[in-house]
């Protein structure tokens, strides 16, 4: 079945088939960008259409201990919004990105602006039984383009549904779901000054798509030993012959020797797939096989709590024959200073990441398919913080981290690709590749959140990094600084404001067409919007982007849509 087939299926489907025709059928005349904003949906159906070119800042959880990779779930990413901020015991970050909650109502969401930017949303859920519940949720963004000097097509659209039956059960709940994605994008990042006649920039297709079909489950038990297990089958592909499978599954087992409470986490992570690039690169296969169990047990000395464990790895590349162990810290320890509302924290960590050709996607959508897929090693994470309130509406938390990792992978400018009479639609220096390296990081974290009356919310973040390389010259792509700030305000029943102000510092790529070291600028970007209930079914938006114009980079000769705005409207009902 084809890609094209696969997605007019998907649109078919839902009640939105229209938008989708409506963003291909003006591409031909009007070129398309990047949108600057993040959108706040209700699972994991990956934000690479709105967030892939703009910045998106991303607090590492590096700075604890790692459970169980859990299944990803459909998603767009949505920028954290500061809520009331009360100190609590400090915990290790878990990895695992955790499904949120769906809404309580059913909803349809219609909006538009320049540029031919399209977002739409539709939520239905229907309760089978008293205790079962089936859901929908459908989810398009589109922009018909129109970037200043782009010399090639730059539209985009990015489709998805999501259907999830969930089941209440008293002795073991359970959760199943399948989802299904459709993204459109443009290799549209040719350098200027790229020699190109008008016949051989009308010759080039830079369009490429991805599909991401996935379905996975979770059950809880009612058991004093095995407490849940979830589980995630994806197939990942594009329109240019690569395929990936990706099967990971997490068991969480719990149990006591004597008087002490023991964790033994399981995890199996299981990834084959190829890129197939025959005309211009040999075919190139891969299957990784990592598993690792994580034991642990919770101890408590002197008013201070500690978690004491480590994690073990077993690392198969059968392509190449490889098998490669691995042993981890896990260590966490937690103080309270009571009097003065205060927690204080410790810990040192490690883990095996897999690396997925979906995963770089989701990251830089204008990846060449032909990237070297192996797993990275974080040897050690060491990290103290604190965090803690100043006023009953203020708090606070500082953190300090060191992390070493091993084969970790960068993005860097993809050379020129050709073969004897033609070059790749990717082979223009508009594609990027993975660049592994063995990378220490510096980081120093801060951040502040404010609630006032349930009325005014501020959160600011603010991380500054260092990093030491070996194996490559930079750390490629990577900023020394990065910060957010986003409030919401409600100004009454009907009327509320919210924000979002993102900069990223400038980084490093190495411009393969000039054979030398580039610097892509930094990132300033405001986002605001306001939104107004009319009835208690109907409301009116508005969203501004970008509006101070910048004309920044978000990956090297990738610059992002000028201001934007955008008007809809949202209709809730049973």
């Amino acid at each position: 079945m084809s890609v094209f087939r696969i997605h007019n299926i998907t649109l078919i489907v839902s009640l939105l088939t229209s938008i989708s025709f409506f963003s291909q059928e003006n591409r031909e005349t009007v070129k398309d960008t990047i949108k600057t904003e993040n959108v706040t949906v209700i699972k994991t159906f990956n934000p690479t259409i709105n967030d892939a070119f703009k910045i998106e800042t991303q607090i590492s959880d590096d700075g604890g201990e790692r459970e169980n990779k859990e299944v990803s779930a459909f998603r767009i990413q949505s920028v954290p919004v500061a809520s009331t901020f009360v100190p609590k015991k400090a915990k290790s970050k878990k990895v695992k990105k955790e499904r949120k909650q769906l809404p309580p109502q059913n909803y349809a969401l219609l909006a538009a602006g320049n540029f031919g930017n399209v977002e739409a949303e539709a939520f239905v859920s229907y309760p089978v039984n008293r205790d079962a519940t089936f859901s929908a949720l459908l989810l398009h963004q589109s922009s018909q383009g129109g970037i200043n000097e782009v010399r090639v097509d730059d539209f985009y659209y990015d489709t998805g549904l999501q259907l999830t039956y969930t089941k209440q059960d008293r002795k073991t709940p359970w959760e199943v779901y399948f989802e299904a994605q459709h993204q459109l994008y443009n290799w549209y990042g040719i350098p200027s000054d790229f020699v190109l006649s008008n016949q051989q920039l009308s010759a080039i297709d830079p369009s490429h798509n991805y599909i991401d079909l996935n379905v996975g489950g979770t059950v809880h038990f009612d058991s004093d030993v095995f407490k849940n297990i979830q589980s995630q089958l994806r197939y990942f592909f594009d329109d240019q012959e690569s395929n990936e499978v990706n099967f990971i599954a997490n068991a969480d087992i719990d149990f006591k020797v004597r008087d002490y409470d023991v964790k033994l986490p399981v995890v199996l992570d299981v990834l084959s797939g190829s890129f197939n690039q025959e005309e211009f690169l040999l075919k190139t296969d891969y299957q990784i096989i990592n598993f690792g169990v994580k034991p642990s047990i919770d101890l408590t000395y002197n008013d201070i709590d500690f978690k004491l464990g480590a994690s073990a790895f077993i690392s198969s590349d059968t392509e190449n024959s490889e098998t490669n162990f691995f042993v981890y810290p896990n260590i966490l320890a937690t103080y309270q200073l009571k009097d003065y509302g205060v927690s204080l924290y410790g810990g040192l960590s490690g883990e095996l990441k897999q690396n997925t050709y979906h995963t770089a996607s989701e990251l830089n959508p204008f990846v060449a398919p032909l990237l070297g897929i192996s797993p990275t090693s974080q040897q050690f994470n060491f990290y103290i913080g604190a965090q803690g309130t100043l006023t009953s509406q203020l708090g606070y938390e500082l953190k300090a981290s060191y992390i070493s990792e091993n084969d970790k992978p960068l993005f860097q400018n993809l050379q020129s690709i050709s073969n004897t009479t033609e070059q790749a639609n990717f082979g223009f220096n508009n594609s990027f590749n993975y660049v592994y390296a063995d990378v220490k990081t510096g980081n120093l974290e801060g951040s502040l959140k404010y609630s006032f009356d349930n009325a005014l919310e501020l959160s600011l973040t603010a991380n500054f990094f260092t990093y030491s390389t070996s194996g490559t010259d930079e750390a490629w792509n990577l900023p020394q600084v990065s910060t957010t700030l986003s409030g919401s305000y409600k100004f009454n029943d009907k009327l509320s404001f919210d924000t979002n102000i993102f900069f990223v510092g400038a980084r490093k790529d190495f411009d393969a067409f000039k054979n030398t070291i580039a610097n892509v600028d930094a990132i300033f970007d405001i986002n605001i919007g306001a939104n107004y209930n009319i009835t208690k079914n109907w409301n009116a938006f508005i969203k501004g982007k970008n509006i101070t114009n910048q004309n920044y980079e978000r990956w090297l000769n990738y610059p992002v849509q000028s201001a934007q705005g955008l008007v809809g409207v949202r209709y809730l009902f049973k």
